[in-house]
């Protein structure tokens, strides 16, 4: 009996020993404290990008519990757009949202999201985007020390102006406001005078006449408002447009592999509703500017090609830089536009 008793005992110690060990080993799995992680990125609040990038902090941070925080900072708060992917890689900041096409002259795999007429539409480059992250990733943790969690289609950049454009021939001569060296080389081989100016300043180079159009984005055209100094609108899919974010590596990597799961898993989730969402947005904002006076003119199929082909040349050299990994995009592009023709 007394046996029995002291066999009870060192069971009930051995016991006790092991649940602490356990206890312990949760405890030390968990953090002490919230991780926090930095996403900076350029838009304001309210602004489209920033509500999607919201969304999936949102979820993701209700998925780890509050235990693993991403903390998103609107408005260049943290990082400038034209600092994020060096900021990423230098961990000035955890992780980033930012249009991949302004590094194209730091990397030419860059300009993915804006070689002109390479996608028939909003659905088509929608459709690419999955298919484009892995892509990205092929390069960018090596090369930039950070990983491609989603990315999506914003609104490309079309012909907003004062003199009605139809046709090739109406573009000769005609002085637009370009945002982007691509924009530039793309107005110029469409036989317009391109009339370099950041995209902020639409408005003001619209409303002097400095320009008689502005080539440039049909989301900043709803956001400042060109339709108040503008009466013609022209859409073609003509320089198409997309955003990332992206997280530094050694941050992901410091990651426990369940919360790196659910991380890439809101990261795809970015990427499907980011592309839902935008891909509507495209055709509200046609109707919106519509309602707002501006005529609306979509390029008919057969005036679209002429586009098309005067502006390839642009599109074959961008693609030709990026070497194998531009055949591989135009693949991705030539199936997609398939599915979803102009």
């Amino acid at each position: 009996m007394k046996r029995l008793s002291v066999l009870l005992i060192v069971l009930l110690i051995t016991l006790l020993v092991v649940g602490s060990a356990i206890s312990c080993a949760k405890e030390t799995a968990a953090p002490a404290k919230a991780v926090i992680m930095r996403l900076g990125i350029p838009w304001p609040p309210g602004d489209p990008p920033q509500v999607e990038i919201q969304k999936m902090a949102d979820k993701f941070n209700a998925r780890t519990g509050g235990k693993y925080i991403l903390e998103v900072h609107p408005a260049e708060q943290l990082v400038k757009v034209q600092e994020s992917l060096d900021a990423v890689r230098t961990k000035v900041v955890e992780a980033a949202g930012y249009p991949i096409g302004v590094f194209s002259s730091v990397d030419p795999r860059c300009a993915a999201a804006e070689v002109p007429f390479l996608y028939t539409g909003i659905k088509a480059e929608a459709a690419a985007q999955p298919s484009i992250v892995p892509m990205y990733n092929e390069f960018m943790p090596k090369k930039y020390n950070q990983k491609v969690l989603g990315s999506f289609a914003c609104l490309p950049l079309e012909l907003i102006g004062n003199k009605q454009v139809k046709t090739l021939a109406d573009m000769k001569g005609l002085m637009v406001q370009s945002i982007s060296p691509v924009a530039s080389s793309v107005i110029t081989a469409l036989g317009g005078n391109a009339v370099p100016s950041p995209f902020v300043e639409g408005y003001d180079v619209l409303q002097k006449k400095t320009v008689d159009a502005s080539m440039t984005s049909t989301m900043f055209q709803k956001v400042f408002k060109l339709y108040e100094v503008a009466k013609y609108e022209t859409l073609g899919y003509i320089i198409p447009a997309s955003l990332v974010v992206a997280i530094n590596m050694d941050v992901y990597n410091s990651l426990p592999k369940d919360i790196q799961k659910i991380l890439d898993e809101e990261g795809n989730g970015l990427t499907k509703s980011a592309n839902e969402f935008f891909t509507g947005a495209y055709e509200d904002t046609k109707k919106f500017l519509a309602e707002k006076g501006i005529t609306v003119y979509v390029l008919p199929a057969a005036e679209r090609a002429k586009w098309r082909d005067a502006v390839w040349p642009v599109s074959q050299k961008l693609i030709a830089d990026m070497g194998d990994w531009g055949k591989a995009l135009e693949k991705v592009a030539k199936e997609v536009n398939a599915k979803y023709p102009y």
